[in-house]
C-alpha cells in the first residue's frame, strides 16, 4: 500500500464519505486516538459516541455506527492520525510506562486526565465500558445533548461499583456543575426543558456507594456551596438515601448539606429537637425557616411569621385551623402595610374566602385597582359595590390598556354599552390585521358581545364589517353565521 495521505483516504473511501468525514475532523469531533501496532483506534463524536478503528495497513476498517464502517468517522479518526499524530497515543509505549507505576501513581495520572493529558484511551477499555475520558471531551466541546447525557449516565451505572473511579466522579461532577454554562446548563430552549436529571442521579449514585472519605465530603462540599444552577440535588438525594439507612454516614455528610435538607431529614426520622437546633444556628431565608418550623413547631413558626411579615403563612394557619375571622384580620393587615407581592398571592389563593366578605371584596378590589391588578380585580367583580363597579371599567377604558380590554368586554357592556360598539370595532381591526390566524378569535369577541346587543345593533356591526372587508371571504365566511 502507498504511503498514508490525503489522497490513499481520498481513492479508498470516495468523494462523498472522504468530505462528511473532513468535516466532521474539522469540528474536532475525533475525541480520542491512540495506535496499537498499525491498528489506529479512537472515538468520534457522531450523533452519539462511536468506537472507530482502521488497520493502516491495508485500510480495512470496523464502526460501531449503523453502518459498522467505511464510513465517515473512519475518515475523521485517519485525517485526525495524518494531522495529529504528536496527539496520538501509542498504547504499546503507554502500557509499558505505567506498569513501571504503583497504584497512588496509576490514579494521580488519570485524575490529571480529566485536566486534558491524553492518558484517558486506557481507561476506555472495551471489557469496563468506562468511557470518561471521551465524555470530557463533549463537555469541552459543548456537544452536550439529551442522548449524549443519557449514554454517560447509563456507563457510570455500569460501573457504579468501581472503587478507584470515586475520584474520577468527584472530578468530573466538579466540572460539569461549575463549568456547565461553556454548554448551556442542560437546557433544550425548543421545549423548555433541563434533561440533566440521568446524569447527576447516576454520579450521585456512584458516589453515595463509595466510602467517602473527610477529604471527599470536604471536596463535595465545595462543590454545592459553588453550584449556581441547583444542579447539585440529585446528589444529595442520593446521600440522604443512603443516609436513611445508615445515620452514621448522615454525622459525616451533615456538615455539607444545605440546612433544608438536613432539617427535613431530621424531620422525618423524628428528630426533632434536633431539626430545631438547625432553624435557630443555620442562616435561612424566613420564607423556608417558617415552611420547616411548621413542621415542628407551629406556634413558633407563627412568630416568627408575624416577625417578618409573612402574612400569607398566617393567613394558610388559620385556615387550616377554619379561624376564619383571624385569617381575613391578617388579609386586611397585608393590604393596610402595602405588602403588594403577599396581597396578589392572597389574592389568587384565598378568592373562595374573600368573595364570601362583601366588605374584604371591596377592600382589596380597591387596593389592586389602585396597582393596576385589573386580572387580579376582575376575580371579585361580581361582589363588589357599584360605585366599584365603575370605577373598574374606567380603568379599563384608560388608554394604556388599549388591546386587553377585549377580555372585560363583558363589563363594558355592563356598566358603558353605548360605548361597547367603538370598543369592539377597535379590538376587531387590530386582529383582522394580524392576518387570517385571527379570524377564529374575532368570531369569539363577536360571540361574546352578542348576549348583550339587541338583533338590530348587532347586525349593524357585522354589515359594517362586511363592507369594511368585503375581500376577505374567509372572514366574511365566518362572521355570517352569527346573524341574528
Amino acid at each position: 500500500m502507498k504511503a498514508l495521505d490525503k489522497n490513499v483516504i481520498l481513492d479508498r473511501f470516495g468523494h462523498s464519505t472522504f468530505d462528511k468525514g473532513r468535516e466532521y475532523y474539522e469540528e474536532n469531533r475525533v475525541l480520542t486516538a491512540f495506535i496499537n501496532g498499525d491498528v489506529l483506534k479512537g472515538k468520534v463524536l457522531g450523533t452519539e459516541v462511536y468506537h472507530t478503528s482502521v488497520s493502516l495497513s491495508d485500510l480495512s476498517n470496523e464502526c460501531s455506527c449503523p453502518l459498522g464502517g467505511e464510513c465517515k468517522h473512519v475518515v475523521a479518526l485517519l485525517l485526525f492520525y495524518l494531522n495529529n499524530k504528536d496527539e496520538v497515543t501509542d498504547l504499546a509505549e503507554l502500557k509499558s510506562k505505567l506498569t513501571k507505576k504503583s497504584k497512588d501513581d496509576l490514579i494521580d495520572i488519570i485524575i490529571k486526565a480529566m485536566e486534558g493529558e491524553e492518558i484517558l484511551p486506557l481507561i476506555g477499555q472495551d471489557e469496563k465500558d468506562v468511557k470518561i475520558g471521551s465524555f470530557i471531551k463533549v463537555f469541552e466541546r459543548g456537544n452536550v445533548d439529551e442522548k449524549t447525557v443519557k449514554n454517560m449516565a447509563n456507563t457510570i451505572k455500569k460501573n457504579l461499583k468501581i472503587t478507584f473511579l470515586k475520584r474520577i466522579y468527584l472530578g468530573y461532577w466538579k466540572k460539569i456543575v461549575l463549568e456547565c454554562e461553556h454548554f448551556g446548563c442542560f437546557y433544550d430552549d425548543y421545549r423548555d426543558d433541563y434533561y440533566d436529571a440521568p446524569i447527576f442521579e447516576a454520579i450521585g449514585e456512584a458516589l453515595a456507594e463509595k466510602d467517602l472519605s473527610h477529604e471527599d465530603i470536604e471536596r463535595l462540599g465545595k462543590i454545592i456551596r459553588e453550584d449556581q444552577h441547583q444542579l447539585t440535588e440529585p446528589l444529595i438525594d442520593a446521600l440522604l438515601d443512603r443516609a436513611k439507612q445508615d445515620k452514621e454516614f448522615f454525622r459525616s455528610i451533615k456538615k455539607i448539606l444545605p440546612a433544608g435538607y438536613i432539617v427535613y431529614f431530621l424531620i422525618e426520622n423524628k428528630m426533632y429537637d434536633e431539626a430545631k437546633e438547625i432553624l435557630k444556628e443555620r442562616d435561612l431565608n424566613p420564607s423556608m425557616r417558617i415552611d420547616l418550623l411548621k413542621l415542628v413547631d407551629p406556634e413558633e413558626a407563627l412568630k416568627v411569621a408575624e416577625e417578618n411579615k409573612k402574612y400569607t403563612s398566617i393567613i394558610q394557619h388559620y385556615i387550616e385551623t377554619k379561624d376564619y375571622d383571624k385569617a381575613k384580620a391578617y388579609i386586611r393587615r397585608a393590604i393596610d402595610e402595602n405588602l403588594k407581592d403577599q396581597v396578589q398571592e392572597i389574592a389568587l389563593t384565598y378568592k373562595n374566602l374573600i368573595s364570601q366578605d362583601r366588605e374584604l371584596s371591596n377592600k382589596i378590589v380597591k387596593y389592586l385597582l389602585k396597582e393596576g391588578s385589573l386580572w387580579s380585580a376582575y376575580s371579585f367583580y361580581g361582589n363588589i359595590d357599584e360605585d366599584l363597579k365603575d370605577l373598574f371599567v374606567e380603568k379599563v377604558l384608560e388608554p394604556s390598556f388599549g388591546i386587553y380590554r377585549q377580555e372585560f368586554l363583558d363589563v363594558i357592556c355592563e356598566r358603558k354599552p353605548e360605548i361597547l360598539k367603538d370598543i369592539l370595532l377597535e379590538i376587531v381591526e387590530v386582529k383582522i390585521a394580524a392576518g387570517a390566524k385571527a379570524y377564529d378569535g374575532v368570531v369569539q369577541l363577536l360571540e361574546k358581545v352578542k348576549k348583550c346587543m339587541n338583533k338590530e345593533d348587532f347586525n349593524k356591526i357585522l354589515d359594517q364589517l362586511e363592507r369594511e372587508h368585503y375581500t376577505k371571504y374567509k372572514l366574511i365566511g365566518k362572521i355570517s353565521t352569527l346573524r341574528q
